[in-house]
């Protein structure tokens, strides 16, 4: 007799541990979750912003060029004079 209750106790701290993992298990989910949502909108912005500076830099790239080629225009002109 002594040895089922022995059992049952074993079994219901048994119980009682795996429902706490379980619980832990649920918070950790949660926790990672909102990191993950957090870690996506950071990145989205990033992305944003990598597009918007790429687009500017494409832009102050052509300008460059554009001088450039007008430059040479200018010392093609002189050398002919």
């Amino acid at each position: 007799m002594a040895n089922v209750i022995d059992l049952k106790k074993e079994l219901y701290n048994a119980l009682q541990d795996s429902s706490e993992i379980v619980s832990y298990n649920a918070k950790l989910r949660d926790k990672y979750e909102k990191q993950e949502k957090k870690i996506n909108r950071e990145r989205g912005r990033w992305d944003r912003d990598r597009k918007k500076w790429s687009k500017k830099l494409g832009g102050v790239n052509t300008e460059i060029q554009k001088l450039r080629t007008y430059d040479l225009e200018l010392i093609d002109e002189a050398r002919r004079q």
